[in-house]
């Protein structure tokens, strides 16, 4: 864990005004989550015309997206039923796809 006032980029007065946002006491909220539990990402998202303007290569491209409400009762079903809407969607088999991040939100 990062020990409170070491993570980096964080503004020292903000710390001394809301102390609270870099106590480690394993409660996640939207302060704390990116710098205590996750590692750090970013992605770029553009049209095919702006990264070529900018003498960027494409590294992937988004085919479909999906999303869907379920039954918030029985618990992480919805993960089961966007992924077969997406696959049918985007006309591929679940033997399609190398990799999956769920998020059950």
């Amino acid at each position: 864990f990062v020990m409170p006032g070491e993570m980096g980029g964080f503004d020292a007065v903000a710390v001394q005004k809301h102390p609270e946002v870099e106590e480690v006491n394993h409660v996640h909220h939207a302060g704390n989550s990116s710098g205590i539990v996750d590692g750090a990402a970013a992605v770029l998202l553009g049209s095919k015309k702006a990264g070529k303007a900018m003498g960027l290569k494409p590294r992937a491209r988004i085919r479909t997206f999906a999303n869907i409400g379920s039954e918030p009762v029985l618990m992480l079903t919805g993960p089961v039923d966007v992924t077969e809407k997406l696959l049918k969607r985007a006309k591929m088999k679940l033997s399609d796809i190398d990799l999956f991040e769920l998020n059950e939100a």
